[in-house]
């Protein structure tokens, strides 16, 4: 009977308790302390309680829970607190940085993140979401012809409300700490969008040409995992229908990709090693476009080691791979 070469199901709990920290970073701001306490003080227990019994190896696992709990726990408050606008209240500051394809429009303005942004010439480590209204000089169009440039304008800065009502994907996934608005003085530099950003654009355009407003928003989600074109009412509609996760990029589009071109090498009989780079390169390129998200990395991951597995000829274990 073949051994396994890797056992994930270790990984799976440590994985499992820095999801655990991070939910429960989140419920300490709003005041849930007794959350913390009673998860911290059951996984202690637990791994004292294995540790007296002498299972060493179940005793060191969950210490690694623990500190991974901790882990998450700390991250998601640093990364809270560094969400904050107010040493720039109700001043007027100049923003320099370069427009990124990622947008959400209304007829009247434009909502664009803005990276490699500095504040009054000093560089911030997130990107910012700048309100652009529709005038004269500038409306929605004009701003979109010229994604990928660069730009400086001034104008005052607010909080993200990254945390407001749960939290807003769309600014965590782009890293927006900051929304600028009242915008004066913008003016528009030479520059131009990356190959990902490039390529991300072309499917919103396609999309956009050919199907209806809603039935587009709905596919660029569905593909990209942008929700940003889509209108309040849709996505309450799937919130409250509880299936709003199936715009997150994860297992299921890269099982797609992943179940087409192995049908491909499986017909084409390729042998397994030069199946690999086949199967790998293009679940890869559309990873980049995806922008890496947590989701779409587990899941390329997953579907890699399946791949790479595979080949070796390693036995196939659906726990293992599951909990990977």
């Amino acid at each position: 009977m073949k051994r396994r070469l890797v056992n994930f199901r270790p990984f799976a709990m440590i994985a499992a308790s820095l999801i655990a920290g991070i939910l429960i970073g989140y419920a300490w701001i709003y005041g849930a302390f007794w959350a913390f306490w009673t998860i911290f003080c059951c996984m202690l227990a637990t791994g004292v309680v294995f540790f007296i019994l002498k299972k060493k190896k179940v005793a060191v696992c969950l210490t690694m829970a623990i500190l991974a709990f901790l882990g998450g726990f700390f991250d998601f408050n640093m990364f809270y607190s560094s969400y904050s606008a107010e040493k720039f209240e109700n001043e007027e500051v100049f923003i320099s940085g370069k427009l990124t394809d990622y947008y959400s429009e209304s007829k009247n303005s434009i909502f664009i993140s803005v990276k490699e942004a500095s504040v009054n010439y000093n560089e911030t480590k997130y990107n910012i979401g700048v309100w652009i209204d529709s005038d004269e000089d500038f409306s929605v169009e004009y701003v979109k012809e010229r994604l990928g440039c660069y730009v400086d304008f001034t104008c005052r800065l607010n909080n993200a409300p990254v945390f407001k009502d749960g939290i807003n994907t769309f600014y965590v996934k782009n890293d927006i700490a900051y929304v600028a608005t009242c915008v004066k003085d913008l003016n528009f530099y030479f520059g131009n969008l990356s190959f990902d950003e490039t390529a991300r654009e072309y499917v919103r355009t396609t999309l956009k040409e050919n199907m209806t407003e809603d039935t587009a928003s709905i596919g660029i989600a569905l593909l990209l995992g942008d929700k940003s074109n889509m209108s309040a009412e849709l996505k309450n509609g799937y919130r409250q229908m509880g299936i709003s996760h199936i715009f997150a990029v994860s297992g299921l589009h890269m099982g797609f990709i992943y179940s087409i071109l192995g049908f491909v090498v499986f017909k084409t009989r390729i042998k397994k090693w030069k199946a690999v780079p086949i199967v790998f390169f293009p679940m890869l390129f559309y990873a980049w476009i995806c922008g890496f998200s947590p989701s779409v990395v587990r899941a390329l991951v997953m579907t890699t080691c399946a791949l790479v597995f595979n080949a070796l000829g390693e036995k196939n274990d659906s726990l293992t791979f599951l909990a990977g």
